[in-house]
């Protein structure tokens, strides 16, 4: 349980009223107003996995895409069963693409194997009306259009494999890994420690001295 304004402060002379977050066990969500009146229920997670340890809550008043009240942002660790419904069926064709795609799935079974172990999913609700804005879970693999074109030889299959299959929307930390040290270093006990913060993360810049390569990335151009 946490409290916070969803309203972001303008002046001393303003009256911001607080809201309570209450996440349960089960991955509900309830916020209530300042009179302890339900303002919405919303159930994050339908997989019926109750939340095993590491719960935080985030009460803020930024805005995430089209919801300007305010939002809630959840977290919690659960335990590794459950489904995966990443597949490569689609991955065929030569002998090169098979050997490709029985490195890639017994490389997939490893990281799996990993977050069987546990995996922290991660929310965003509207403040206002519960909406769903965005989340993350085990299982929310997206496969790039780019990882098939990239299986035309069996070098490297290790670096593809973790470069196009990735949770939806999930990007490399180096690429902001001077804004990560700048908040570092981050101590963490046990699970009593774990809290949700707002932070702000910038890309790295590019460096190259090569003359117009700049204007290119600006343009979205690639460079191999």
């Amino acid at each position: 349980m946490t409290t916070g304004f969803l309203q972001p402060y303008q002046s001393v002379v303003q009256v911001r009223k607080q809201v309570i977050a209450v996440l349960y066990s089960d991955w509900t969500l309830s916020c209530y107003n300042h009179n302890l009146k339900l303002m919405w229920s919303q159930k994050l997670n339908e997989k019926e996995i109750p939340i095993s340890s590491e719960a935080s809550l985030l009460v803020s008043a930024i805005s995430i895409k089209k919801s300007p009240a305010g939002v809630i942002l959840v977290g919690g660790r659960i335990n590794g069963n459950y489904d995966n419904n990443n597949n490569n069926d689609n991955i065929g064709g030569d002998s090169d693409k098979r050997r490709m795609r029985r490195g890639a799935e017994q490389e997939k079974m490893e990281h799996q194997k990993l977050e069987s172990l546990g995996h922290y999913c991660t929310y965003a609700v509207s403040g206002k009306t519960g909406e769903l804005l965005w989340k993350h879970e085990p299982g929310d693999f997206e496969v790039h259009p780019a990882y098939d074109i990239g299986l035309s030889s069996f070098t490297h299959f290790k670096l593809l494999f973790h470069k196009y299959l990735l949770h939806e929307g999930e990007v490399s930390w180096h690429q902001y890994s001077s804004a990560i040290r700048q908040i570092m270093p981050h101590s963490w006990t046990d699970d009593f420690d774990t809290k949700l913060e707002l932070a702000q993360f910038n890309k790295d810049k590019k460096k190259s001295d090569e003359p117009g390569v700049t204007d290119h990335i600006s343009k979205g151009k690639h460079f191999n």
